[in-house]
């Protein structure tokens, strides 16, 4: 059960620049909406189980992806320093949220893990809710990373990242403090034209099990 008190920032990651995929993987097409798009739309669907903020941090072809962000009620912050790694925009956001005042937990999604859904966040969110640990993190491949929900006594060591560090890093310095739910598709992100086509690939193949199944 999700605590009805309970206050959290959603923080997704996109500034990168997908120098692998030579053109904006932000802006690739997931079943009508962009990767972008479809990474808010899912955070979204989140504020009916409790109380959140949503910030979307963009750095790499900052004007061209805010074009395409069409939701109201969502923080956009800017990472000047987007080039020296994804540390600098968990810096950024956490920056933000805490001037905002308010939030006392975080959740770190990244935008270019296509079969991330708001069930499995819902779960986080439960999880995180009901043990009182610190941490709760997305187990794949065996390895615990993100989307993973931080509690505001790890704020300062978010903030506190720089280049190529990211949420992971703490997810593994405080293992103790750590709770997680597998979720192997989270495995699967965007950083070629070779994996987008092999998630399309996938997620026909899902689609017709399903069909096959009902």
């Amino acid at each position: 059960m999700i605590s009805p008190s309970l206050n959290l920032a959603i923080l997704i990651l996109a500034a990168g620049e997908s120098k692998r995929l030579g053109s904006a993987k932000q802006l690739l097409d997931w079943n009508g909406e962009t990767l972008l798009q479809k990474s808010i739309s899912t955070a979204q669907q989140l504020s009916s189980h409790c109380s959140t903020e949503i910030y979307v941090v963009l750095g790499a072809r900052y004007d061209e992806l805010l074009q395409h962000i069409t939701n109201n009620n969502i923080a956009i912050c800017k990472n000047e320093r987007w080039f020296t790694g994804i540390g600098s925009s968990i810096h950024c956001g956490i920056e933000v949220i805490i001037a905002n005042g308010g939030a006392d937990s975080v959740l770190i999604m990244l935008c270019d893990q296509p079969f991330i859904t708001s069930e499995h966040l819902q779960k986080l969110i439960e999880l995180y809710s009901s043990l009182g640990k610190g941490i709760v993190s997305t187990n794949y491949s065996g390895i615990n990373g993100v989307p993973a929900i931080l509690g505001r006594k790890y704020f300062d060591d978010l903030f506190a990242l720089r280049g190529e560090q990211g949420a992971k890093r703490l997810i593994q310095k405080y293992a103790s403090d750590v709770e997680s739910i597998t979720f192997e598709d989270a495995t699967i992100d965007i950083d070629t034209m070779e994996d987008y086509n092999n998630a399309i690939h996938k997620r026909e193949n899902h689609k017709n099990l399903f069909i096959n199944h009902t």
